[in-house]
């Protein structure tokens, strides 16, 4: 049996070989895997671009034709034909042209250039008005948006024997920089979604749908 003495000193000597040999090794794991976390946390964090469908998809906006919202810029004292310019959208002015009692409208680009819709001879050629509203296509949001198409409502008088009855069309016309013109004509038995499906094709599609042309032009 060994005394307390030797006792006593092989637990000294146990200890120091354990501290010779690294004996705290099991500490340093946890602090090297808390430095890695460190030096992660002070990384700057990555913006990742989260896409916006909305900013590329069509929507409508309204403007009036109404006459308290529209001003009167020209009168043509032989004719009794009228100007008035009434509420744009996106940089467009908007030119409601009235002569011999038919109606027609022209658009005014940002750039100044004069884009007519001919309404008068792609809709109808018989006396006519035009709705109290224009539904424009735009894509974007705020100052940004931009029109790509209108919807505007025709009211057409087409019956010689029958001056009261009124036929409506609705014109789609495609508009942007490289010019605006009628594209689609539809009647009063096209519904909501086959009017928005014409203006959103000619806007999608600008380039290549063609614009209306007169009928014997």
């Amino acid at each position: 049996m060994r005394s307390p003495t030797l006792r006593r000193f092989g637990l000294l000597a146990l200890a120091s070989t354990l501290a010779a040999c690294g004996g705290s090794a099991p500490d340093a794991q946890p602090r090297a895997a808390a430095a890695t976390t460190a030096a992660a946390d002070s990384q700057p964090p990555v913006s990742v671009p989260v896409p916006n469908p909305a900013a590329d998809t069509l929507r409508s906006v309204v403007t009036s034709l109404a006459e308290g919202s529209c001003t009167t810029v020209r009168v043509d004292e032989e004719t009794g034909g009228s100007t008035q310019e009434c509420p744009g959208l996106g940089g467009y002015e908007v030119l409601v042209l009235d002569d011999d009692a038919r109606m027609s409208i022209t658009l005014r680009a940002p750039d100044g250039a004069e884009q007519p819709l001919v309404l008068w001879g792609t809709i109808t050629s018989a006396f006519s008005s035009l709705g109290d509203s224009l539904e424009w296509r735009v894509r974007g949001a705020g100052e940004s948006a931009a029109p790509e198409a209108l919807i505007v409502e025709v009211r057409a008088n087409e019956s010689p024997e029958d001056p009261e009855r009124v036929t409506v069309y609705r014109a789609v016309a495609k508009v942007g920089p490289g010019g605006s013109c009628v594209t689609h004509k539809l009647d009063a038995a096209a519904t909501r979604d086959q009017v928005l499906r014409a203006a959103d094709s000619a806007a999608d599609s600008a380039a290549d749908t063609p614009c209306l042309a007169p009928p014997g032009s």
